[in-house]
């Protein structure tokens, strides 16, 4: 949509390289606003199931859990 948006008033060189510019920086902008801002690395199976198993809907609970093991190890 972005690239048919803006097609009148470019001048295109190279049609190919346009497209996958736009596709890049749209992936690239939706990453950042999608991408969790922390991430906790943990090689405890133990926890990660005990994570998945509980895991309802209260992200909030599951990230509280993990960092609670991540600190007091």
């Amino acid at each position: 949509m972005k690239a048919l948006a803006s097609i009148d008033t470019s001048v295109i060189e190279r049609p190919r390289a346009w497209v996958q510019t736009i596709v890049r920086n749209t992936a690239f902008t939706w990453l950042a606003k999608n991408r969790p801002k922390a991430v906790v690395l943990t090689d405890d199976e133990q926890l990660l199931e005990t994570a998945a198993a509980r895991q309802t809907g209260d992200t909030a609970a599951i990230q509280a859990l993990l960092l609670a093991k991540v600190i007091a190890s």
